[in-house]
Formats: structure tokens, sequence, C-alpha cells
């Protein structure tokens, strides 16, 4: 048990960090890391820990909740305690950047988004992450690329407009 342990303390954070990204929904991320660990502890605990299953069973799991409940996902601001000497404008540019990369997120792709998220968890390299969704590591650094172009593209289009919208599901 203590391996299991050591994988969790390990990993949780960077973990959750990606399921939030991936869902768009704090509380959802928290449901499906609990339920992922535990698939993992039950399937695989009996192994060495390795990272890209545990992914695995959280995309997946991610994936099935978006089926079963088939509702929009929306990100959540976690607010954080006020620093009374941190400027007020800076944090709201911060936020209005924060929550522009969140509705240009939702513009992506669902595998656009997946493959951003992965990269961003930094817990796999691009072979891992090829590996896990059955593609080349070639092809998962230009799908990130793409990924990426496209985002500051959305995010650039949405400053300039200046226009607030509901998101796109893909």
């Amino acid at each position: 048990m203590e391996p299991f342990r050591r994988f969790y303390q390990q990993y949780r954070e960077s973990f959750f960090a990606y399921l939030v990204r991936f869902t768009g929904d704090c509380d959802l991320a928290g449901e499906i890391m609990q339920e992922s660990f535990t698939r993992y502890l039950e399937s695989y605990g009996h192994l060495p820990p390795e990272p890209r299953l545990l992914y695995a069973i959280g995309r997946n799991a991610a994936l099935d909740a978006f089926r079963l409940k088939r509702k929009r996902c929306m990100a959540l601001l976690r607010e954080e305690t006020p620093d009374p000497e941190s400027d007020q404008e800076k944090r709201l540019m911060v936020k209005q950047t924060y929550q522009c990369m969140q509705r240009a997120l939702l513009q992506l792709s669902s595998g656009e988004r997946d493959v951003l998220s992965l990269v961003a968890s930094g817990d796999l390299n691009y072979r891992e992450i090829g590996e896990m969704i059955g593609i080349t590591e070639a092809n998962v650094k230009v799908r990130v690329h793409r990924a990426r172009v496209k985002l500051k593209n959305l995010m650039k289009k949405e400053q300039h407009d200046g226009r607030t919208h509901q998101p796109v599901y893909r």
C-alpha cells in the first residue's frame, strides 16, 4: 500500500489540474480523480506505479461523465485570498485573460483540448501521450502546435472583437 500512497502523493495535484483543464469543472474533476485512483488501485495496484495508466483511466472516466451527463462544462475560477498590496486592476486583467482562455479552450475540439491538457499536466512526455491516445510522438507534436496556434488565434480574435459569447462545444 505504501507504493500507492507515494504514487498518489506524487501525482494527485498535477492529475487534478489535468482533469480540471479537461473537464472545465472543479467539482467533476475531483469526483473523477477519486474514481480514477480507486479504479487504478483495484485494477493495477499490484503493478509498479504507472502514470500513463492513471491518466488514461482519468481521461476515459471524464469522457464517460460527459456522455452520461451531456451537459456543458464551464470552468470555475478558484477565488484566491486577496493580497492587500496587489493591484486590483492587474488581478482583474489576469482574471479576464484566464476567462478568455477558458472560453477559447471550449471552442477547440475535444481532441485539441485533450492533447493540450495532457501536455500542460507536465507528467507525460510526447511519446507517452502518443502511446496513451494511440498516435505517434510526431503526430502529438503536430497536434499540440496546431492546437496552440488555434488557441492563440481564438484568444486574439475575442480580445480584438471585445465580445463575450457562449462557447461552442465540439
